[in-house]
């Protein structure tokens, strides 16, 4: 197959147009061991020898990489302001890679990176079902039965519940036998603790005044004071509430017993929640935004950490790491239809 000699070394990376121009120009581009400058010249991209500064020109016209996307980056080909997935792939020959779908920039995991449009079009099709498998660690207590409600779709506040998807709740993070779930468990856990410890402080502000020699004095001689000063009325709370409410009709609640009554609980069911951070599984064949968040968040919870392992027959190995990347052959890749 013929293809100009600027876009197959273009293709190829070893820079843009511009670029590619300036190595014809500077005599650095050989085909067939014969100088050439001229860079509209068609040369058989299989059959033609073709060097560039003495280094050999191999045609690729596909690549593929699964990469582990690490938290923090945005899952696009360019950003002028963001660090971008494709970035990351710094052994890539082609220029035109993309990332095929898309994770949120705080979740990690599986991100197949390439050029094949085709293959982008088959696996985010609709239709073709295939099946997208996330660990999560996710506050609040989950529902008992939250196996039974994703798998019969829920309300996310779309024109349509979401597609059944298979959820499994782990007893504990270790059971998933995942290395990074059990160290961000840990995390969340230790900054659950750190958190709570702030509310266990003790409130100085009585022994302050005591010392500084200030009496204190009572809020309602305070407000009467502040009100007299600008001379107006000073209505007590509970007369202002009774006001509003007989405009309102709704029950009123005053300030005492809100703190001493109500209040305290929903705080202790808050803290309760946070830190109850509880391993899933969760298998989806579809990807609305931010799915899985707004399906947890339907049932109470939210998620904490999120990371894909695995689509389709492509799953992150083992040993990898977030940032890590490995090539993958055309035929492994598209395994991934069976």
């Amino acid at each position: 197959m013929l293809i100009r000699l600027d876009k197959l070394l273009a293709d190829s990376g070893f820079g843009t147009r511009n670029e590619v121009k300036k190595l014809l120009k500077d005599g650095a581009v050989t085909v067939d061991g014969s100088l050439v400058r001229d860079g509209s010249m068609k040369v058989d991209k299989e059959a033609s020898a073709v060097t560039c500064r003495g280094e050999n020109v191999t045609f690729n016209e596909y690549e593929y990489y699964l990469l582990y996307k690490p938290a923090g980056l945005i899952s696009a080909s360019r950003d002028n302001r963001e660090k971008t997935v494709v970035e990351l792939i710094k052994s890539r020959k082609r220029r035109d890679l993309f990332p095929v779908g898309r994770l949120d920039r705080d979740t990690e995991g599986l991100l197949l990176i390439t050029n094949d449009g085709q293959l982008s079009h088959r696996l985010l099709s609709p239709g073709k079902h295939v099946d997208k498998v996330y660990l999560a660690l996710v506050s609040g207590i989950i529902p008992e039965n939250a196996v039974e409600l994703f798998s019969n779709g829920i309300d996310i506040g779309d024109d349509a519940l979401t597609r059944s998807a298979e959820l499994r709740v782990f007893g504990s993070p270790e059971e998933t036998g995942d290395e990074r779930i059990i160290e961000k468990a840990g995390e969340l856990t230790l900054l659950s603790k750190e958190t709570d410890s702030f509310s266990d402080i003790p409130d100085y502000q009585s022994e302050e005044d005591s010392q500084s020699g200030e009496d204190s004095k009572p809020e309602e001689d305070y407000c009467s004071e502040e009100d007299s000063q600008l001379g107006e009325d000073s209505k007590p709370e509970e007369d202002y509430c009774s006001e509003v409410d007989s405009k309102s009709g709704e029950d009123c609640q005053s300030e005492g017993d809100y703190r001493s009554g109500t209040a305290a609980q929903p705080e202790a069911d808050s803290r309760k929640k946070r830190e109850q951070i509880t391993a899933v599984r969760i298998t989806l064949t579809e990807g609305r935004y931010h799915e899985i968040k707004r399906m947890f968040e339907a049932v109470g919870c939210q998620v904490e950490y999120l990371k894909r392992i695995s689509m389709g027959s492509l799953t992150l190995a083992k040993d990898m790491k977030p940032g890590d990347y490995r090539e993958m052959k055309r035929e492994a890749v598209y395994d991934i239809f069976g």
